[in-house]
């Protein structure tokens, strides 16, 4: 925003209306957490992982996760994977390993966070969780950025991808793109 809101305004393309209304949300929000109230007058700065991190809390996320997935066509009816049919998965890309992405880092750690003041209780990156469902599941990072010229990583990845029987490809971006 900082670098294109104010072109996207001027072009046509953004109207100040629309910044106004997103900003009354974020504001109406923050202010309705307390976020600008002496934290000792906050109630939510009482509760700890014992009020938060519950099985029903859990359950919850689980099911809110499995209904936002909507980036998913399944028009060749290759989901799910059968587990007991495919032997070999590729998994590629640097995300796929990490488990907080676009923002500040969590504790100065290498981890990118896209809310860098949230930290769950647990979480369990792409791979991992490939790899506590399938018996064989080989990595490969690729590339990390648009500005990785070396191609060394985009070679193993390829690799990889035609040694096995299906390939699940992680991308995103991070504050480097």
């Amino acid at each position: 925003y900082t670098d294109h809101a104010a072109a996207a305004v001027q072009e046509g393309q953004l109207s100040t209306t629309t910044i106004d209304t997103a900003l009354h949300r974020i504001f109406t929000m923050r202010i309705r957490t307390g976020e600008f109230d002496p934290p000792d007058t906050v109630p939510y700065n009482r509760l700890g992982w014992n009020d938060t991190d519950t099985t029903a809390h859990r359950d919850s996320a689980l099911r809110a996760a499995r209904e936002s997935i909507v980036l998913l066509n399944n028009s060749r009816g290759v989901l799910p994977i059968n587990s007991k049919r495919v032997q070999r998965i590729a998994c590629i890309g640097y995300f796929a390993n990490r488990t907080r992405l676009n923002g500040g880092a969590k504790n100065g750690g290498p981890e990118m966070g896209g809310k860098s003041d949230y930290n769950p209780s647990f979480t369990v990156s792409i791979l991992a969780g490939l790899q506590r469902a399938f018996h064989h599941v080989d990595f490969a990072p690729g590339v990390y950025s648009t500005g990785d010229t070396t191609h060394d990583g985009f070679s193993a990845a390829m690799a990889l991808a035609k040694n096995a029987e299906f390939t699940i490809v992680v991308v995103g971006l991070d504050g480097a793109d």
